[in-house]
Formats: C-alpha cells, structure tokens, sequence
C-alpha cells in the first residue's frame, strides 16, 4: 500500500513537469547573428511574442530577444557573402537550448527559421529558377 502512494506521487510529480515543460512560453533568450562581407545589405522580420517586426540593416548584424518563434532574413545582392548563428537558452536546463550555424552559398537569397520548445528548423531561401 505504502509502495503504491508513493508511486502515484512520483508519477504526479513527473506528469506535473512535463505539462509544464510543455506549455510554458518560449522565455528563452534568442540570439540572431548574421554576418559576412561588412556593408551587404538585407532586409527581413522576426516574430516576437506574436508581432512581426520588420528588419532592414547591413551586416554585422545582432540580436537578443525572448519570445521570438520566427524569422526570415533575405540578401538584397545575391553575391554577398552572409552568414548565421542562432541559440537560444531554455528554461533551466529543461527544454529549448539549442546553438546552429552556417553560411548562405550562391545559390540562396535568404533563411527561414521556425523556433519551438525542442528545436529549431533553419531552411535557405533559393533563387527563383
């Protein structure tokens, strides 16, 4: 009996972190880098908390904000050179930390990323054929 109650709290408390894991809000810092050659300008957005938020700069170009869940950067000339680092850290260790890197080649305008508690999905932006 004793071994019973002690089990059904061990699995509350289990299901308890996992709803909560599950539900919380993306608190995670993002950090967006992008860079390459100095002066290449880019145009895009970033959604955060559920508003879009318009991007026109040149490169180097930086970013830390919480609550962001999309973004989309696009070379305005294509034989720039371009370059991207994305992480976020999550919620004490539990969910969303994650780190990706990489550079755009000749053949893609633009990225595309999609955050979420577990991950991260990066995807280049081709050229049109």
């Amino acid at each position: 009996m004793k071994k019973s109650i002690i089990t059904l709290i061990g699995l509350f408390v289990i299901l308890l972190f996992a709803g909560i894991a599950l539900f919380w809000p993306n608190t995670g810092t993002t950090s967006i880098k992008l860079s390459g050659t100095p002066g290449t300008h880019f145009t895009g957005f970033y959604v955060q908390d559920g508003q879009r938020v318009d991007v026109a700069a040149t490169l180097p170009w930086s970013l830390q904000r919480v609550g962001i869940t999309q973004f989309e950067f696009r070379k305005a000339e294509p034989t720039g050179d371009f370059a991207f680092e994305a992480k976020r850290g999550g919620i004490v260790g539990l969910v969303g930390h994650f780190y990706i890197s990489g550079g755009l080649g000749q053949d893609v305008v633009g990225l595309h990323g999609q955050l979420d508690h577990w991950s991260i999905n990066i995807r280049g932006i081709r050229k049109a054929a």
